[in-house]
């Protein structure tokens, strides 16, 4: 097995210093479950939805064989232990920031406070990988939050997370973006894929709403009007998005969905 020193660097490299700190007490219990050879593929710190603020810890952790849920108490000691073979998975959802839903044979586990994000990304893509093997080629969240990160610079905060969760689960298995860019109003994540336009609008606090797809089918004219306005004319319905920055990536998105207008 894995020894408890490999465990804790896993978790810091995985769920940063703080977050490390707060699942300590699991790690001894994984360092039981775990096989000498089995690779930990991604850790989330959540807490069971319905469950409380205290006594409701989980460690949701990853492998190549299983997914494990494992809980210490904090006051009581006691052990929670699940373990699922990946093949009992049948659908995983992510509702940004920090919600997430596995869907299993014959039962349903949920969990709010899900962190980091990036690890959150990591672990959907796998349940999505498993659950449909053409998503193994996917795009990863991993990929998408670099990508956003380039495109939008210093644009690009901690809050914007939450959309790039949401536009990972919303992509196709083939399908590739191409341009980014931040609307102001309505406010959300514009972005110009292999094949259609889709839009990750801001929701709450650090939340998104349901993500609007435009397929470059449906679309007779996309154009950058002033001042930094996205106009799309989607079969006589007419699209606006108001203050499209960074400027130089709105022009680049326009670009991208007017080369491709008409296409399936």
């Amino acid at each position: 097995m894995p020894e408890y020193a490999e465990i804790k660097r896993a978790a810091r490299e995985r769920l940063g210093g703080s977050l490390a700190w707060a699942g300590f007490r699991e790690y001894r219990l994984l360092e039981r479950l775990l096989d000498a050879d089995e690779e930990i593929e991604a850790m989330v710190l959540t807490r069971l939805r319905g469950g409380g603020m205290i006594g409701s810890q989980r460690l949701i952790v990853a492998t190549p064989r299983r997914l494990l849920l494992v809980e210490k108490g904090l006051l009581s000691g006691r052990e929670r232990v699940e373990e699922f073979a990946w093949s009992r998975l049948r659908a995983v959802s992510v509702d940004p920031p920090s919600r997430l839903t596995l869907q299993l044979d014959g039962q349903r586990r949920e969990f709010t406070f899900a962190q980091p994000p990036r690890q959150l990304g990591v672990l959907a893509d796998l349940a999505r990988a498993r659950i449909d093997p053409e998503r193994a080629s996917s795009v990863s969240t991993d990929e998408l939050l670099d990508l956003a990160r380039r495109q939008l610079g210093r644009l690009f905060g901690a809050g914007m997370d939450s959309h790039v969760l949401a536009l990972a689960g919303a992509l196709a298995p083939d399908e590739q973006p191409l341009a980014l860019a931040f609307a102001g109003e309505p406010n959300g994540l514009l972005v110009a894929t292999t094949r259609r336009l889709l839009f990750v609008p801001s929701s709450g606090l650090a939340g998104v709403g349901e993500v609007v797809s435009l397929e470059y089918a449906w679309l007779r004219r996309v154009e950058l009007a002033e001042p930094l306005t996205v106009v799309v004319d989607a079969e006589g319905r007419e699209v606006r998005w108001d203050g499209v920055v960074p400027e130089e990536r709105a022009l680049t998105l326009v670009e991208v969905a007017s080369a491709r207008l008409g296409r399936l």
